[in-house]
């Protein structure tokens, strides 16, 4: 069944409202630049589900457009359902690629899902930096973040619907074009996991600005332990994923106390049979059996 994303954000409408009230604007255009080199992407996004919470997220993708690389791409989701930090960072990012239209009005979020369609037919380019580090237990794959810099090609040609984006019958393909994109890139991007979680656990200073590693190495080196029986399913998944399975506490079952076995009383010892110096008496003997006479 295709993903309702209008109407799931329509229902975020109030709770966007509140946490834009912290947004600073140029988050999403890649303040922190990173020692990687610059590269020129064709940018496209779609709205996603998260596999493990289900709650929305943004799936960019990130194409690039010349040079060595050229046609390699790059996923990078932005959670944006309950997440603040994702939220403004997705909300940077569409400011920037939408100059002349900006953020959706906060009372009309469903337009959203127009707007990523707009930006996936034009695929705009933008000028990033990225920032790729190996998984610690999975060298094979990559969490990769892109800092976009400079839009190239700022897209100012959308025009909202006359129905402002509530066209919910055309939303029902898109829930079922990223799925394979986000399988088959090979990199799964965590971060946004990791800024929701370390909020939860009410753990401060943990920005966008840091990477999985180091944020995984600056809860080691604080000696940050989560007891298991205190996280959910998702959680645990998500520290092992990110090779921070040490963090998690697992508390130690008590021993069973089990019982000595009881075992039966050992009988006293034997007396020594004792026997007579005196020499053993021969046994009587037999009248010898003999035949009788005749008469």
């Amino acid at each position: 069944m295709a993903i309702d994303f209008k109407a799931r954000l329509r229902g975020m409408q109030d709770a966007v409202a509140s946490q834009m009230e912290s947004y600073v604007p140029g988050q999403g255009g890649g303040k922190w630049t990173p020692p990687d080199e610059d590269y020129t992407f064709r940018v496209t996004a779609t709205m996603d589900e998260s596999k493990d919470s289900k709650k929305l997220k943004v799936l960019w993708k990130f194409t690039v457009a010349e040079g060595e690389y050229q046609g390699k791409s790059i996923l990078d989701g932005t959670m944006i359902e309950d997440n603040e930090v994702g939220l403004n960072i997705c909300r940077g990012r569409i400011d920037d690629l939408f100059p002349e239209n900006g953020w959706p009005p906060l009372d009309n979020l469903p337009l959203l899902v127009d707007m990523l369609e707009h930006l996936t037919n034009a695929a705009p380019l933008v000028e990033a930096k990225t920032v790729t580090t190996p998984q610690k237990d999975n060298p094979k794959y990559n969490n990769t973040r892109v800092y976009i810099n400079q839009v190239l090609e700022p897209i100012t040609d959308f025009v909202p619907s006359d129905d402002q984006g509530y066209d919910d019958q055309g939303s029902d393909d898109q829930g079922s074009d990223t799925s394979s994109d986000d399988q088959g890139s090979g990199e799964v991007d965590y971060l946004n996991d990791v800024l929701a979680f370390c909020a939860s656990q009410g753990i401060p200073g943990v920005t966008a600005d840091y990477t999985v590693e180091e944020i995984v190495e600056a809860l080691t080196q604080g000696g940050f332990k989560f007891k298991s029986k205190q996280l959910t399913e998702e959680e645990v998944e998500l520290l092992n994923n990110i090779g921070a399975a040490g963090l998690i506490e697992v508390e130690k079952k008590k021993p069973l106390a089990i019982p000595p076995k009881k075992t039966a009383p050992t009988p006293p010892p034997k007396k020594p049979l004792a026997l007579g110096k005196g020499a053993a008496k021969a046994p009587p003997a037999k009248a010898p059996v003999g035949k009788g006479k005749k008469r």
